[in-house]
């Protein structure tokens, strides 16, 4: 949430029949909201935001309205549609703090390169070429263990996109 103009602003997720997506509510004493709806659309099938485009965070740098937000191509199965991993920090901007938001695709903030997990157990995991893989949301990935990461706390898996067929 942040205040321009005497205006509070507030972005969050708003889950609805296509997806997860940013969208806005204001206030002028923040008591009383007004919702405005989705100010991100999803991008077109086979773009980084095609599944979601949520998670807004914004910020103004003096001249312009800048919003980093979580994209995907992949989420949970209907009718939840729960953004799934990779999860891809994406860039929008805008002259506005309501919009309009112009998706900037070629500015790449964070290139993700292995998926970091937590210690829990992984949703199906079975042996392919003599390697572990994992199956979550019908997209496989291949671990490893890296203690080294972690020294003597809970074990991280890091998970790399992968070609293994389980």
């Amino acid at each position: 949430m942040f205040e321009a103009d005497g205006t509070y602003y507030m972005h969050y997720d708003a889950a609805g029949p296509i997806g997860w997506l940013t969208a806005l509510a204001t206030s002028k004493d923040l008591i009383h909201w007004q919702k405005k709806g989705p100010v991100l659309e999803l991008g077109k099938a086979g773009e980084n935001d095609s599944a979601s485009a949520s998670y807004g965070t914004t910020f103004y740098d003096g001249r312009a309205w800048h919003m980093f937000y979580l994209g995907t191509p992949h989420t949970s199965p209907a009718p939840d549609l729960v953004p799934a991993f990779p999860y891809l920090t994406m860039k929008a901007r805008s002259t506005s703090p309501a919009g309009p938001w112009v998706k900037q695709r070629k500015v790449i903030p964070f290139q993700a390169r292995h998926l970091l997990l937590g210690h829990g157990q992984p949703p199906s995991i079975r042996e392919n070429a003599g390697l572990p893989c994992l199956r979550s949301y019908n997209r496989p990935f291949s671990w490893v263990r890296r203690p080294e990461l972690v020294g003597s706390g809970p074990q991280l898996v890091i998970l790399t996109a992968s070609k293994c067929s389980l």
